[in-house]
């Protein structure tokens, strides 16, 4: 699955709870699009009746990716001490 919003601009977004980056992005119909949801109707029937998996495996992968860079970044910060 592909999101059209980067999951680090998403976080931040949210972390900073900025109305008016939000409204730059074109508003929250704008994000629910970027997510592949829909305002009305919500996750997508498809994606419920294959419990969601294409979803998880998205989330799941950039999660884990994020957590090897940071265990990469502090191993190099500690064998420089």
């Amino acid at each position: 699955m592909h999101f059209a919003i980067k999951t680090e601009d998403l976080v931040a977004l949210n972390a900073a709870r900025d109305a008016k980056k939000l409204e730059q992005l074109g508003g929250v119909a704008a994000l629910a699009t970027a997510l592949n949801t829909n305002l009305r109707t919500g996750l997508s029937h498809t994606e419920m009746m294959t419990s969601f998996e294409s979803r998880k495996n998205a989330y799941v992968l950039r999660s884990l990716l994020y957590l090897i860079l940071i265990v990469l970044v502090r191993t190099s910060i500690q064998k420089q001490r």
